[in-house]
C-alpha cells in the first residue's frame, strides 16, 4: 500500500499532467475513470477520442466542494444542494446550463453532469487540482465497466498519459454513481438509480 508521500508526489505529477492538458486514469470516487481538465477543449477532445466517444452525449465533471455548483452551472436549484448534503452515496447531478468548462463536456442542449465527491483520493487530487476533472468510465464506449485496475484494457492502459498506480490495488466501490436529472425549477427524473 502506498505512503502518504508517495501519494502526495503521485498527485503533483497528476496535476502537472492535467495542467498540460494529459489525460490520466485514476480511482474516482466509484469506478476507475479517464480524466482530464475539464476547462481544456483538447484535453476533453483526447478522452472522446480515446473512448470513441460521441460528444452530444456529455460528460461528468468531478468537484470537491458543494459550492463549486455555482460556479459551473448557471441556475442551480436549491434542492440541489440539499440532494448532494444528505446523499449516503455517489450523487451525479444533470444540470441545465454548464458553463465556465470547455463546450465539448456538455451535451447537446448544454446541460452537465456534476458530481461533488467528499472523501478518498480522488477527493485530495481534486482539492490540490482546483478545477473540475472529466471522469467517464475507463473502458471503450460500449464495452462494460472494468470493476478492477486490472479488468481495464491494456490498450487503453497504454493510450493515456498518466495513471494513478499507487491506488492499483486498491477495491472501489465498483457501483457507478446514482444520477439524478434536475430542472432549473426543482423537478427531477432519476436516470440510474
Amino acid at each position: 500500500m502506498a505512503g502518504f508521500q508517495e501519494i502526495k508526489e503521485e498527485i503533483q505529477k497528476a496535476i502537472q499532467v492535467l495542467n498540460q492538458g494529459g489525460t490520466l486514469l485514476y480511482p474516482s470516487d466509484t469506478l476507475w475513470a479517464l480524466g482530464c481538465d475539464a476547462s481544456q477543449d483538447l484535453a476533453v477532445q483526447k478522452i472522446l477520442d480515446l473512448k470513441n466517444r460521441p460528444q452530444e452525449k456529455g460528460l461528468i465533471i468531478l468537484v470537491s466542494n458543494i459550492n463549486d455548483l455555482d460556479r459551473y452551472v448557471k441556475e442551480v436549484p436549491q434542492i440541489a444542494f440539499e440532494l448532494i448534503e444528505y446523499a449516503e452515496n455517489p450523487l451525479t447531478l444533470v444540470l441545465q446550463n454548464g458553463q465556465k468548462i470547455s463546450a465539448m463536456a456538455l451535451n447537446e442542449i448544454g446541460s452537465i453532469g456534476i458530481r461533488v465527491v467528499k472523501s478518498g483520493y480522488c477527493f485530495e487530487l481534486l482539492k490540490a487540482f482546483k478545477k473540475p476533472l472529466i471522469s467517464t468510465s475507463a473502458n471503450f464506449s460500449g464495452e462494460p465497466s472494468p470493476e478492477t485496475f486490472a479488468e481495464i484494457s491494456q490498450d487503453l492502459k497504454d493510450k493515456v498519459d498518466f495513471i494513478s498506480h499507487s491506488q492499483s490495488e486498491l477495491p472501489l466501490k465498483n457501483k457507478p454513481s446514482t444520477i439524478i436529472k434536475l430542472d432549473v425549477n426543482g423537478t427531477f427524473q432519476i436516470l440510474r438509480p
